[in-house]
């Protein structure tokens, strides 16, 4: 039996394209005007709409896992990974963050292996 692509798979294609091409144009940007990648993403990632926009993710995901569309699904989760620096650094990161989960993710992510 033949998949056939529906009117939500199509706009999910759309939105893929868009966000990943606008992850590439925010990517080439920094690193034109020379700015450290690393220390780039993670003073976006620090943005809390960074972290609410991660459960968007799961449902679409999810439901392409159960469609079994594997190119759907990596899809997503390479926005996902992008998603750490679509918005911009805060002006000031709550003590929420700044203070307990960042400081064990930078930890765990900059650990000399």
């Amino acid at each position: 039996m033949k998949k056939t692509k529906t009117w939500m798979d199509h706009f999910v294609i759309v939105v893929l394209i868009t966000m990943l091409s606008y992850s590439a144009i925010l990517l080439a940007n920094a690193w034109m005007n020379g700015v450290h990648i690393g220390e780039w993403i993670w003073n976006r990632h620090q943005n809390q709409f960074s972290w609410y926009s991660r459960p968007l993710f799961i449902i679409p995901a999810c439901y392409y896992a159960y469609k079994r569309k594997l190119g759907f699904v990596i899809g997503i989760l390479v926005l996902l990974g992008t998603s750490l620096f679509w918005f911009a650094p805060p002006t000031e990161v709550p003590k929420t963050i700044s203070g307990c989960t960042l400081p064990i993710e930078r930890n765990h992510n900059l650990v000399e292996r």
